[in-house]
């Protein structure tokens, strides 16, 4: 049975440090094809797993929002703003972001999850919960029953809500 998450376009990585590497995995268990990273951090040519670099502007014209989802690899370890920031404005240019849901997460199949949402491994999201657009449920959090993450909220690995 395919999973409800999986991934059925090409996608790119905005961010390639330790959480977008992280979701490179994630974006191969789910069937997404990644066609480069964009990372003013990184050289042309030093994307990890080989991808290609591209500037902003690079990933702009290679890919159209029509034909590519975006994730975004920016970590909220200090950041939490530029993880926000980023998403806004690649939404604001017509691009949308893929939800990811690790394989091993256990996602109820009432509950909401918004535009570009991240659920990480052995994370739990229950019953009637409500994931907001670009929250990051890291590893091994839960999320109960009922429970409402506005856009943007970052849960750090282990955190549990109860409902």
């Amino acid at each position: 049975m395919k999973s409800r998450f999986a991934i059925d376009r090409d996608v790119a990585l905005i961010g390639g440090g330790g959480h977008g590497r992280v979701l490179l995995s994630v974006a191969d268990l789910l069937g997404g094809w990644v066609v480069g990273v964009s990372d003013p951090k990184l050289v042309e040519g030093g994307g990890p797993r080989g991808l290609p670099v591209l500037t902003d502007d690079q990933l702009r014209e290679r890919c159209l929002p029509d034909q590519v989802l975006l994730m975004n690899g920016v970590g909220s370890a200090g950041v939490a703003d530029a993880r926000a920031e980023l998403f806004w404005r690649w939404r604001a240019r017509g691009y949308r972001f893929t939800p990811l849901v690790h394989p091993s997460a256990v996602v109820a199949d009432n509950a909401e999850i918004g535009e570009g949402a991240q659920i990480m491994a052995g994370a739990v999201v229950q019953n009637d919960a409500k994931i907001g657009l670009n929250c990051l449920v890291n590893t091994r959090a839960s999320v109960d029953h009922d429970c409402v993450l506005d856009d943007t909220v970052h849960l750090a690995p282990g955190v549990t809500l109860s409902g």
